[in-house]
């Protein structure tokens, strides 16, 4: 390999890394911030409509979550959405919320997904980074 092509692949990948790695940053923050815990309920699913990579048209689902931190109702729309509905309306899902901003919340799962893709780029860019050198 010569060196512009580990070079230019290394800047590609270094772009991978910091994105991984701010998400992984981002995603143990939040869940440092939302420590206390609350029932909510499905007061609604949003049906979002787009298109796949073959521009075949598609649906997904979003849950709007209510629930009540010191007399105060919030109502908020997840920020996950699925291609299947994970839940009923007026079902019961237990969330963490940040206690200083109650509007702040994690959903079941939320923060393991993000690490774990975060964690996965910063690994498989610094591993393509570390291989691009040892051949260069």
């Amino acid at each position: 390999m010569d060196i512009f092509s580990a070079i230019f692949t290394t800047f590609c990948c270094s772009v991978f890394f910091i994105v991984g790695a701010l998400m992984l940053a981002a995603s143990i923050q939040l869940q440092k911030g939302c420590i206390k815990s609350v029932t909510s309920i499905v007061v609604d699913i949003i049906e979002k409509e787009g298109t796949d990579d073959d521009g075949d048209p598609t649906i997904t689902y979003c849950p709007v979550y209510q629930y009540t931190v010191g007399g105060v109702t919030y109502e908020k729309e997840s920020s996950m959405s699925s291609s299947s509905k994970r839940y009923d309306i007026g079902q019961k899902v237990p969330l963490k919320y940040n206690p200083r901003d109650p509007n702040v919340f994690l959903e079941p799962g939320e923060s393991k997904t993000n690490i774990v893709m975060g964690a996965v780029l910063v690994a498989v860019s610094l591993g393509i980074i570390i291989y691009v050198w040892s051949i260069a």
